[in-house]
């Protein structure tokens, strides 16, 4: 459950992401995409929840979940920076078996990555 109140333009921006299994939020810095990807995530309720973003952003990131999101609902939830998730073929290989686990265990996973366009 989101504890703060969303914006009407970010709800738009919610409610047309729901409606698709990818999405993507491409708007300026500071323009509010966070808490949008936090209520889609909340909607969805993921068994596992992965965020994906830069080293510094991974203690900003654990803040905005514990001030913005409730979590109702059994939920793991992964902070990983970049580097972590695709720096070789062995980490991207180790990612890949995660995610291929989790789907057979029947679990459904919500990724979130953060400055998308820094990933090579």
């Amino acid at each position: 459950m989101l504890k703060t109140e969303i914006r009407p333009y970010q709800l738009k921006h919610v409610q047309k992401a729901l409606r698709y299994p990818g999405f993507g939020f491409f708007g300026e810095q500071r323009s509010g995409k966070t808490l949008p990807s936090l209520a889609v995530g909340d909607q969805r309720k993921p068994d596992i929840l992965v965020i994906v973003c830069p080293l510094k952003a991974i203690k900003v990131w654990r803040k905005q979940i514990k001030e913005h999101l409730q979590i109702d609902w059994k939920c793991t939830i992964y902070t990983v920076h970049y580097e972590a998730f695709s720096r070789s073929k062995q980490d991207r290989a180790r990612w890949r078996r995660y995610y291929r686990k989790w789907r057979d265990q029947g679990k459904t996973v919500f990724t979130i990555v953060d400055e998308a366009h820094r990933i090579k």
